[in-house]
């Protein structure tokens, strides 16, 4: 309103003074769109600022709730837990992005790498316990092979037979031990496949190697490498198996000619 009377005059006027008034007018209005704009991009980029700022700062807060952040936090937590205004200032949104940043590295809970390093740790003490069943094995110590199972676990062997509780599955190995596996040698080659139902429960797809074994005549079996299936539990720390599944029916991909 108040600039449009003075544009009239100057339309009215004509002339070169005219014609160098609008041009003048025509910069101001051009810098004044283009100010405008770069008003509108600070304020989006202050935005988005506060945006992933508040992301990181909820990360902050739940980390911090989850871990029981003691009284000396409790700023923290208060601060924090108020939602960023879309024009909260730039000092406020770093202040609140240091907040959180700090809350996550004091917890490790945003350190990705420490998160595969416990899933590698898992895997290599979910080996060991196999590791552990075929030197047993080999050594034909039935206690210590039945010894990586838990209590209540159960096996079923190539067969079909299954055995219920680790008195059981000890038992049966005894057996094997006497009869058909006396002498022979067992191992787990290649990597099994470790899938994390839960962190204390896994699913373990993996291979079997045996040799030296020997049918009801005493007849040595060729070596073989078949497949199983396992589900293990950890139990105060430790991985157990808690259920053992055999299958000869399932053909493994490693030659037992490479087994060494």
């Amino acid at each position: 309103m108040g600039t449009e009377e003075p544009r009239a005059r100057h339309r009215e006027g004509g002339g070169t003074k005219g014609s160098s008034v609008e041009r003048a007018e025509n910069i101001r209005g051009r810098k004044g769109v283009a100010n405008g704009l770069h008003a509108a991009a600070r304020r989006c980029t202050v935005t988005v600022r506060t945006r992933l700022a508040q992301r990181d700062v909820e990360t902050g807060v739940r980390l911090a709730a989850r871990f029981g952040v003691e009284d000396g936090h409790t700023e923290i937590r208060r601060s924090s837990m108020a939602k960023p205004s879309p024009f909260a200032s730039s000092e406020e949104v770093m202040r609140r992005v240091c907040v959180a940043v700090l809350v996550c590295v004091a917890l490790g809970g945003c350190s990705g790498s420490r998160v595969r390093d416990a899933s590698s740790a898992e895997k290599a003490a979910i080996q060991s316990v196999l590791d552990a069943h075929a030197k047993a094995w080999n050594n034909g110590d039935a206690a210590a092979a039945a010894a990586v199972m838990t209590e209540d676990a159960d096996w079923v062997s190539g067969d079909g037979s299954v055995y219920e509780g680790r008195d059981a599955i000890e038992a049966a190995h005894w057996d094997w031990f006497a009869g058909s596996a006396k002498g022979s040698w067992h191992t787990h080659p290649g990597l099994p496949k470790i899938h994390f139902v839960r962190t204390d429960v896994a699913i373990v797809d993996g291979d079997s190697n045996e040799s030296g074994l020997h049918d009801e005549q005493g007849k040595e079996i060729p070596a073989d490498v078949t497949r199983f299936t396992a589900v293990m539990v950890k139990e105060n720390g430790r991985w157990k198996v808690a259920a053992f599944r055999s299958l000869p029916q399932v053909k493994s991909k490693i030659n037992a000619a490479d087994v060494r």
